[in-house]
């Protein structure tokens, strides 16, 4: 079994502001919208390629209170890391070992031809997101941006920490359930870590980007109240899954 990082998403009151944040401290090209689809729940959003993996903003349209967002924002008092987005290359066996821990998705559905899920943040820590796309290297947004992965400054997403009440269990359910190495709190993905830290609330805190010039190595800035910091590694291992 094998699993990648592949989306992170943030929450955000202010859509604009966090995207300016996002470009003038990391230097990330313009993304992506569906505005039309999105509009459909209450929402606005960005897709940003970062190498291999994508981070969407999203944030509730005016006058959208009880949208998904808006009602995220309401409950962590403000902006904040909203989901992590997981690739597996057989999704009814990962919910097969899921059935062990009576976890179940609050979603099952296709999205441009391939199967996804979705699950409680009581289950995950964080609201997550688990889809199977057959072919490694490709993801839903691959076709909407050009063929390179990796010619801006940022080449990727190579961490994430993750907020929870007990940091070993956690970890360990992940790795159990995705099959993942363990190394204490922290599981290895084929292409990220996701580390666990004990905390009185549950979330995505932290994400680790990997960037191509060493002078912009540790930098340590709050993006939509998820802290971002730059590391000189492309990560734990290298190619597809």
């Amino acid at each position: 079994m094998s699993a990648r990082l592949r989306h992170v998403v943030l929450a955000t009151g202010d859509l604009h502001d966090t995207l300016s944040r996002l470009r003038d401290e990391f230097d990330v090209a313009p993304g992506i919208a569906d505005k039309e689809a999105m509009a459909e729940f209450g929402l606005a959003h960005e897709v940003l390629r970062l190498g291999e993996t994508y981070l969407e903003v999203l944030s509730p349209l005016q006058g959208e209170a009880e949208s998904t967002a808006a009602r995220f924002l309401r409950r962590n008092g403000g902006d904040g890391g909203y989901m992590v987005d997981l690739q597996v290359p057989e999704l009814d066996s990962t919910l097969g070992r899921m059935a062990a821990f009576g976890i179940s998705p609050v979603l099952r559905d296709t999205y441009e031809g391939s199967a996804i899920s979705q699950y409680h943040p009581r289950d995950f820590s964080t609201l997550l997101e688990v889809d199977q796309v057959d072919a490694p290297k490709d993801w839903h947004w691959d076709g909407h941006f050009a063929d390179s992965i990796s010619d801006g400054e940022v080449l990727g997403v190579v961490a994430v920490e993750i907020v929870t009440t007990d940091a070993e269990a956690m970890a360990r359910r992940w790795s159990e359930v995705f099959e993942l190495e363990l190394d204490g709190t922290v599981v290895t993905t084929d292409n990220a870590l996701v580390r666990f830290v004990a905390g009185a609330s549950v979330g995505l805190a932290s994400i680790d980007v990997a960037v191509r010039s060493p002078a912009n190595v540790g930098k340590e800035v709050s993006v939509a109240g998820v802290r971002m910091r730059t590391v000189d590694q492309r990560g734990p291992r290298e190619g597809p899954g």
